[in-house]
This record gives C-alpha cells, structure tokens and sequence, in this order.
C-alpha cells in the first residue's frame, strides 16, 4: 500500500497486490524508487519517503484518515471497510502482509 501526499490535502491511496502471472514479485519498491529518482533527478527536490506500520496515515478533502490491513480468514477479495479513525483493508488469509510506504 503506498499513500501519495497532496498539497490540496486529498491524498492517493495506492494498493499493488501480486500479480498471477510473477506472484513472487513486489511493486512497492519499484514504484518508490521511480518517483524517488524522477523527483531527484528531474524536478531536482527531495522527495521524502516515509516506511510505517502498522497504519498509513493519509488527508481526505482536508480531514486526517488512518488506514490499517487486517487479515480475515474467510475474506476472498482485498476490500476496504470504514473503522473509526479511517478504513480497514480487509486482506486474505492466503495474502501475507506487507510494509506499507508514504510518500
């Protein structure tokens, strides 16, 4: 999962599972070090990347949102559920979790 901050404050939440045909591949890393390296190099600012657990903390139209993965047994699909304080993305048992990164 990977949270892309906005200045407008309505940020982008960003979930890449695996894919069928290279289940042993993960995105996060690629997609992190692309804008890292575009940021650098082309628009020449930092781009600060921020690794956390066990939530991701995000702005949407303005207000403060958490969003944290929870694995449910019987859960099939990936799937978001409101919670108190932001979402719950709701992860198969099958699917293990993994770090989640703000940028």
């Amino acid at each position: 999962m990977v949270a892309l901050h906005t200045s407008n404050q309505d940020d982008i939440l960003i979930c890449l599972q695996r894919g069928q045909l290279c289940p042993k591949q993960d995105r996060v890393g690629e997609l992190v070090g692309t804008l890292v390296d575009h940021f650098t190099r082309i628009r020449k600012v930092q781009f600060p990347v921020k690794v956390c657990c066990p939530a991701v903390q995000l702005h949407m139209r303005g207000k403060v949102k958490n969003v944290t993965v929870q694995t449910k047994p019987e859960q099939i699909h990936l799937d978001f559920k409101k919670s108190k304080d932001g979402f719950v993305l709701l992860v198969p048992a099958n699917q293990p979790i993994r770090t989640q990164a703000e940028v």
